[in-house]
């Protein structure tokens, strides 16, 4: 893979936006003195001014539409988030554009969402919360995790750690990925495209695997046919992975026991989706990479990177999505 340079100038700037973008900016600015941070903390108006923006460092999420029209010098976008969809979506995506995601980092606190999404279902917590906060004394039977067959989509670092912890519970693990292949705390591996023909016997399908054109509306009124009715779904991936019609659908007729979900194919969900309310459904709002210590479990790969860059050494990019051409 061939480096290029980056052509920063000299009042060039590295724009930070996010909630703690005055946090990385800091400890960037203490790594890399001679480089200009900006911190930017959503959400940000249409209209603000990314002149001299060279590098931006987000989510992607509270992003104007047109950042490209505004960016004219932007070189690189540095994903906070493993998913780049939101960037690389937006309309006029320069040919020349480094992209880099924080894919890696979101194993343990996906795998620990994973397993509290799974328990409430077992354990009926949607009803027993909803009991406590009308002062209802009603005991609800729920089942073991224990013994139980989970098939993991998705062979990355998030499945790994999604399938450590089931395996620690006992559960019976199959893992699928796009490229099949023995992999660590499961009892085989299958291909990505051919879950449906192993859905029979699973108790929980949890989607830990990538959003792309190979994976879009994987999960469709085939899987839940496939699927026993007290299966469940657990997504913790990207909504357009499922087919939510198919899905709600599914629901309604019983086809399968229930979903947890925490990412959907709009978001935010709007206020009148069926999922909202479907007594069979756990739904959270995109909240299992959030947690407190996120800005120290990323900040070790944003001064790696930041350091590629001021370089011009795109070969070196940890996460290095789309190289661009020579500028």
């Amino acid at each position: 893979m061939r480096a290029h340079s980056s052509r920063r100038s000299g009042d060039g700037e590295i724009v930070v936006c996010d909630k703690d973008a005055e946090f990385y900016c800091s400890e960037l600015g203490n790594a890399y003195a001679q480089l200009r941070f900006r911190p930017l903390v959503p959400p940000v108006a249409e209209e603000q001014d990314f002149g001299r923006c060279e590098a931006l460092v987000s989510f992607g999420n509270s992003l104007p539409d047109r950042l490209f029209q505004r960016a004219p010098r932007l070189r690189w976008v540095q994903m906070l988030g493993a998913g780049t969809d939101r960037i690389m979506s937006l309309p006029g995506l320069p040919p020349s554009l480094w992209v880099s995601s924080a894919s890696g980092i979101h194993g343990p606190m996906l795998a620990e969402m994973v397993v509290y999404l799974m328990l409430a279902l077992a354990r009926r917590g949607k009803t027993l919360f909803q009991n406590q906060a009308q002062g209802v004394w009603k005991r609800e039977e729920g089942m073991l995790l224990c013994g139980k067959n989970v098939l993991v989509a998705g062979t990355g670092a998030s499945g790994m750690h999604i399938r450590r912890l089931c395996e620690a519970l006992g559960m019976c693990v199959v893992a699928a990925s796009g490229a099949p292949r023995p992999v660590e705390h499961a009892e085989a591996c299958i291909a990505m495209q051919e879950i449906d023909g192993h859905l029979a016997d699973v108790d929980f399908l949890v989607l830990a695997t990538p959003y792309s054109d190979r994976t879009r509306g994987l999960i469709g009124p085939a899987s839940f046919s496939a699927m026993k009715r007290s299966a469940y779904l657990v997504n913790v991936s990207r909504g357009g992975i499922v087919d939510e019609g198919a899905l709600v659908e599914a629901l309604d007729r019983e086809r399968i026991a229930g979903a947890a979900l925490d990412v959907f194919q709009q978001e935010p969900l709007p206020r009148e989706h069926a999922l909202w309310r479907h007594p069979r459904v756990l739904a959270t709002p995109h909240v299992a990479g959030l947690v407190r210590e996120y800005p120290m479990l990323v900040l070790p790969l944003l001064k790696h990177n930041v350091g590629c860059f001021a370089r011009g050494d795109a070969s070196g990019l940890r996460n290095l999505v789309k190289l661009g051409e020579p500028c």
